[in-house]
């Protein structure tokens, strides 16, 4: 893989009832014989917040309302670091 390349897309699939990414970063092409590896993002925007957790966002899940957001003006840029639970972004070129 080369930067800029599509790594996956966002979908539904599963047992699910919203749009997600998954993604693992690993040492090998086998999923039972690698090991997870360490990874943060070059950059981002934090754009809103679910500040309500994890019960907020299940809830939302099973009653079709959307999750709280707080957003968060002007969005906020990190560098190297990982996308916290909760947190709504852009990605952005660095």
């Amino acid at each position: 893989m080369a930067r800029g390349d599509v790594l996956g897309l966002v979908g539904n699939s599963g047992n699910t009832s919203a749009p997600h990414l998954h993604l693992h970063v690993m040492d090998g092409p086998s999923a039972l014989d690698a090991d997870g590896l360490p990874y943060v993002f070059e950059s981002f925007l934090l754009t809103a917040i679910n500040r309500e957790g994890t019960d907020a966002f299940d809830l939302a899940e099973t009653t079709g309302v959307p999750v709280p957001l707080d957003a968060v003006t002007p969005p906020v840029p990190y560098r190297n670091l990982l996308v916290m639970d909760q947190w709504l972004v852009d990605w952005v070129a660095p």
